[in-house]
């Protein structure tokens, strides 16, 4: 009877019997939740005791609980719950997984044992037993090397209650239903010891391709790179691209294209990217082109792109499925204006196969002096 006459408020009362909770997020929620509710008993011809009522209350007794600010706390205490991420995740053979799993309830305790099980595919009614923190013996022998000798599956320790579970290299054979369970240590059970998920385990189809070629360019004349990029990747996924120049020691980032569609320029590269001299553009399906207008002797080195390949998980967070780099493009900047000032230095850079031989140097030398306009001195020939 009671359920009826509170036809309507379920979204902050709860009936059990002859015993009504009401319960809401602020004072104000609350005041006007327990008019709404009096209001209703009121039409309906129904009465209160008083006396047997706790009004405004941080937490209360009901059924035998403590309930109020998050927590349920019964006769045995905190409610114990084990959670892990929802599933299920996708993830591509050859990367690293990493699942967590978090128990509440255990204040916690460095001594909460964490259980690592797996249920495959071919085997659906089997517990495959993985890894635990109470020790190597519960590792069945199917992962022992993997766990024990080539430490490529492991768990990390990240508090007392929180542990990751890693695959240093996912495997097509590592696809089912992953289970993490907390043993009980008490004498009773009270809330859930165990969580599941599903992974699943696809093929890395990402590819990035660009020629290893070595162009030369003349200052203040404009570069045009191409990264073609594909994936066969059946979930929906979103790709972030982002071209680099490469000198010596340093790399530098030129452009960057995110997964949102947003293109955000290195410091290096700032000033030019707002002039309008550096932009990223998909000129097609499964193509990328940088373009570098005004080009300066400080562009020259080795260009090349990075692509991540992005999917949404069900906690509607992204994660990286992969990641690839295309071979490096060598770029040669040489001055346009090729005559100069007395003493002023002039390099010509000679591309290709080494076709100035050692001891041919400085015959060439003369000859390019003649042609410029420089002394030999002034010449130098990089290859």
């Amino acid at each position: 009877m009671v359920n009826q006459v509170l036809y309507g408020l379920e979204n902050f009362s709860v009936t059990y019997v002859d015993d009504i909770a009401v319960f809401s997020y602020t004072w104000v929620d609350h005041v006007s939740h327990m008019a709404q509710v009096l209001h209703v008993l009121q039409n309906a011809g129904l009465t209160i005791k008083a006396t047997k009522c706790q009004i405004s209350q941080g937490t209360v007794t009901y059924l035998g609980h403590l309930v109020g600010g998050g927590p349920v706390i019964g006769q045995h205490g905190v409610q114990h719950q084990v959670q892990m991420q929802r599933g299920p995740l996708y993830r591509t053979v050859g990367s690293h997984l990493a699942l967590w799993c978090n128990a509440s309830g255990d204040g916690g305790s460095s001594a909460q044992i964490f259980e690592w099980s797996v249920f495959l595919p071919r085997m659906s009614a089997v517990k495959m037993q993985i890894v635990s923190t109470a020790g190597p013996d519960f590792s069945y022998m199917v992962y022992r090397d993997r766990v024990l000798n080539r430490r490529e599956i492991f768990i990390e320790r990240v508090r007392g209650d929180s542990v990751r579970m890693h695959i240093i290299q996912l495997q097509d054979k590592d696809q089912g239903v992953y289970e993490c369970c907390t043993p009980n240590m008490d004498s009773a059970y009270y809330g859930t010891y165990s969580a599941s998920l599903q992974l699943i385990v696809i093929p890395d189809t990402l590819r990035v391709l660009m020629a290893p070629v070595t162009l030369t360019r003349d200052e203040d004349d404009t570069l045009q790179l191409t990264c073609k990029i594909s994936t066969k990747t059946h979930q929906h996924t979103h790709l972030s691209v982002t071209w680099y120049l490469q000198q010596g020691a340093q790399t530098h980032t030129i452009l960057s294209l995110s997964r949102e569609c947003v293109v955000s320029s290195g410091p290096a590269y700032a000033e030019r990217h707002s002039a309008g001299q550096v932009s990223l553009e998909k000129v097609a399906e499964t193509a990328y082109r940088l373009t570098l207008a005004n080009l300066r002797i400080s562009d020259r080195g080795q260009f090349h792109c990075e692509v991540t390949e992005w999917i949404q998980d069900p906690d509607e967070t992204w994660y990286p499925l992969t990641h690839k780099q295309s071979e490096k493009t060598r770029v040669h900047v040489v001055l346009k204006d090729a005559v100069r000032k007395e003493g002023e230095l002039a390099q010509v850079w000679i591309v290709g196969h080494s076709i100035v031989k050692w001891a041919g140097k400085e015959a060439e030398k003369r000859v390019l002096g003649r042609q410029l306009g420089c002394n030999n001195k002034d010449v130098v020939i990089s290859f």
